[in-house]
């Protein structure tokens, strides 16, 4: 007959494979579980990644378009200058001819030729003078509107880097957009794993179990015909 102390082994052979089965399990899907949990936290990193360089462009599109607005308002203020520029000149020929004439006046009046060699050299000397002024008056509207329109320039090229940027960090957060999508895509995957750990499990339980009962009807059945053999 089978001894007592056999089959109480093969019980507890079975039950401690059960348990280290069970363990085994709980282990892998432990470690599953931290793997599911770095998934999830990596995938919310990009979300932050992608937010952060969505907010970043629209800072760089505005920058852009302030540049631009300024740029706008540096060539006006060259126009304008300019503008200035050619009015005051023709206020100052209007002016001088007509101090011209006042003086054309004055020396007629005091007796002099008119048209003599002096009077009209005093004239003439006038006449320069006053496309002197105007030349300088215009060079001046000129100079001024050149540096509003080398702003202008600054501001377009200032204008031109921001919208690159900002083009740059929408790729940028199209790209961390990808790769969350791409890491959410492995949850699946991890939660197919989760579920064949557990069924493994229980399979290996059922395994360690039903090869201790199944040694121990092997040794009862072996103890009992060597029992009937020798009755």
């Amino acid at each position: 007959m089978a001894s007592p102390v056999a089959i109480g082994t093969s019980i507890a052979g079975g039950i401690f494979g059960a348990m280290g089965a069970q363990t085994k399990a709980q282990g892998e899907q432990l470690n599953i579980t931290g793997q599911m949990i770095g998934t999830i936290g990596k995938a919310f990193q990009f979300d932050v990644e992608s937010q952060n360089y969505k907010w970043k462009s629209g800072v760089e599109e505005y920058q852009a378009a302030v540049a631009r607005n300024n740029k706008l308002i540096a060539e006006q203020n060259a126009n304008y200058e300019r503008d200035v520029g050619e009015v005051t000149a023709q206020q100052l020929g209007m002016k001088q001819a007509w101090e011209r004439g006042q003086m054309i006046a004055q020396q007629g009046a005091s007796g002099l030729a008119v048209s003599g060699a002096s009077a009209e050299r005093v004239r003439a000397g006038m006449i320069d003078v006053g496309y002197h002024e105007q030349a300088i008056t215009r060079a001046n509207a000129a100079h001024v509107a050149y540096g509003y329109e080398v702003q202008a320039t600054q501001f377009e090229a200032e204008a031109a880097i921001h919208s690159s940027t900002a083009e740059m960090d929408k790729i940028q957060a199209d790209n961390a957009t990808t790769a969350a999508n791409i890491t959410r895509q492995a949850l699946p995957l991890q939660q197919a794993a989760m579920d064949l750990s557990k069924t493994a499990g229980t399979i290996g339980v059922l395994s360690s179990l039903t090869g201790a009962a199944g040694s121990v009807a092997g040794k009862w059945m072996q103890g009992s015909f060597q029992g009937m053999g020798t009755g």
